[in-house]
């Protein structure tokens, strides 16, 4: 007599691969169907653990059963027909009266300890197997090479999203510099005829000769820079748009005291960029 698939015991399967993120590969829905109806047609219910599970009469047609765990199962008067097992565990799983046409016990293991097979039935099980051991050496070096493949693939990966922070370091320096420049020009322009200003003109030629100086040195370190240079100059000064405007309004101690400490960061930068040569001082004694 037939007997369904206990309803707890599948219950409590449904309720462990929730509370684990379902982390074998079959599809809750192919174990809802077999459990309500004791039958499922090509389903996914590879990676699943069916240890010890009452799986009498059972019709799985078609499914795949991979890398399951079937051991000490009850699959007798079961339908097996072209189920894939290959890998999966059936050690002291009882067969008795299964069909298993077309089955594949490839790579099975515990097969030896299977109950209920005829003699037909192990012979060609043990052919399988036996096929299967031959084919070991070339799936190995299939592994080998997909693994190789796998490994250059992720090696190439890091090896642009390194490129790709580097570039995008060096487009930050580039647009540093701009920045700095655009803020000191403001702080020129802005009290530009005025009694109390914020750059003299001659500090002003020098930031601008030192400005072109630095994005020389960077564009011929960083080629990769020219392309993009201007696209870097528009976004910078799109950015440096709230400075400017707090540099037209602000009272005059206030802007000064800006424009004083830019003034000395970018100098500090570019005198150690640049050293000053300084004068020789001739020795009269």
């Amino acid at each position: 007599m037939k007997k369904k698939i206990s309803i707890l015991s599948l219950s409590l399967i449904v309720s462990f691969t929730s509370l684990s993120g379902n982390v074998f590969a079959y599809k809750e829905s192919d174990l809802k169907k077999l459990k309500e109806t004791n039958k499922c047609f090509k389903c996914d219910l590879s990676g699943i653990n069916f240890y010890m599970e009452n799986l009498v009469g059972v019709n799985l047609k078609g499914s795949d059963l991979s890398k399951s765990n079937l051991a000490m199962s009850d699959l007798s008067e079961s339908n097996l027909t072209e189920v894939n097992l290959n890998g999966a565990k059936l050690s002291r799983a009882n067969l008795t009266g299964a069909i298993l046409k077309g089955a594949n016990f490839r790579g099975a293991k515990g097969v030896t300890l299977v109950k209920g097979l005829t003699d037909e039935q192990k012979k060609i099980i043990e052919n399988q197997n036996i096929e299967w051991e031959k084919g070991a050496p070339a799936r190995k070096t299939e592994s080998l090479l997909a693994k190789k493949k796998s490994d250059e693939k992720k090696k190439n990966d890091d090896k642009k999203a390194s490129l790709l922070a580097k570039k995008k370091s060096d487009e930050k320096g580039l647009s540093g510099l701009y920045n700095m420049y655009i803020t000191l020009k403001t702080c020129y322009e802005v009290r530009k005829g005025q009694s109390y200003v914020y750059i003299q003109k001659t500090k002003m030629d020098e930031i601008k000769s030192y400005t072109k100086k630095i994005e020389t040195k960077l564009l011929g370190e960083f080629p990769h820079l020219k392309s993009s240079k201007d696209k870097i100059w528009k976004d910078t000064s799109t950015k440096t748009t709230l400075n400017l405007r707090l540099l037209k309004s602000a009272e005059y101690d206030d802007g000064k005291q800006l424009c004083d400490l830019m003034d000395y960061t970018f100098t500090a930068m570019a005198e150690s960029m640049f050293p000053p040569t300084g004068e020789v001082v001739e020795k009269d004694f």
